[in-house]
């Protein structure tokens, strides 16, 4: 865990962190029972899933390993689309509740866009991205009625751009999300990315 985080949630006691093991599916229950105790009978309004891992000895082909694939499917996409579904009952309790609407954000990458994919290599991760915005593709339409919409976003690439500015207009776009958004494929601008 950052220090910076941790020095964020010390000072603000309205940010609690609850640590997860996006490989350990087992230990999802538990997470779910810690948000659970946090949000109480209004559910869960926001899921932001970010794992990220990028294998060690995955950018090139000449160095890509099979194991490096898997790990980075597991990690990337297995993990969010598991705590996604342990999460849904409390996601689905906000979404009948006063706020009629909770969403499921994954954040995805923008070398995930197979049309913006002029460079090659990162094998691993690329398509390990790709295979999360396809879940939440999934995810958009089994949940159509439920009042949960899934988006996948991007991060940030522009390094000229801070973290808090960051921060800031990513919630802007999850708080501006309408039924149309469900399924789509976003910058954390809100504006939509290439497949």
């Amino acid at each position: 865990m950052s220090e910076e985080l941790k020095e964020l949630s010390d000072s603000n006691p309205s940010l609690v962190l609850v640590k997860i093991d996006m490989g350990d599916y087992n230990g999802f229950q538990a997470v779910v029972k810690q948000v659970e105790e946090l949000v109480g009978e209004d559910g869960l309004n926001i899921l932001i899933n970010n794992a990220y891992f990028f294998p060690p000895n995955s950018e090139e082909l000449d160095t890509l390993t099979p194991e490096a694939m898997v790990l980075a499917y597991e990690v990337n996409c297995v993990g969010p689309l598991f705590l996604t579904k342990a999460l849904l009952p409390l996601l689905k309790t906000a979404a009948a509740g006063d706020s009629r609407q909770a969403a499921a954000i994954q954040m995805s990458s923008n070398v995930a866009s197979l049309a913006e994919n002029s460079s090659g290599k990162n094998y691993a991760y690329r398509c390990s991205k790709v295979a999360l915005n396809m879940m939440m593709k999934n995810l958009s339409l089994d949940l159509t009625g439920t009042g949960v919409l899934t988006t996948a976003m991007m991060g940030c690439p522009d390094p000229e751009i801070t973290l808090k500015s960051w921060c800031k207009t990513l919630l802007e776009t999850v708080e501006g999300l309408k039924d149309e958004d469900s399924g789509a494929f976003l910058r954390y601008d809100n504006t939509r990315m290439k497949w």
